[in-house]
């Protein structure tokens, strides 16, 4: 994962397998990354549809 340097955008590529542990912790990484990004990000995250979404039966 790396931030732009004017913090805009964020490039990622992720193609693996990952436990919950490993999710947990993308996760956390995430907040940082978003946390020293530009543009407030709403304190609610945007809600979307289940779709796509596995195991959410």
């Amino acid at each position: 994962m790396k931030l732009s340097e004017n913090k805009k955008p964020v490039s990622l590529s992720i193609n693996e397998t990952l436990s919950a542990h490993e999710l947990t912790t993308l996760i956390a990484e995430f907040t940082v990354v978003r946390a020293n990004m530009l543009h407030e990000a709403p304190k609610t995250p945007p809600v979307k549809s289940d779709e796509g979404m596995s195991g959410q039966d």
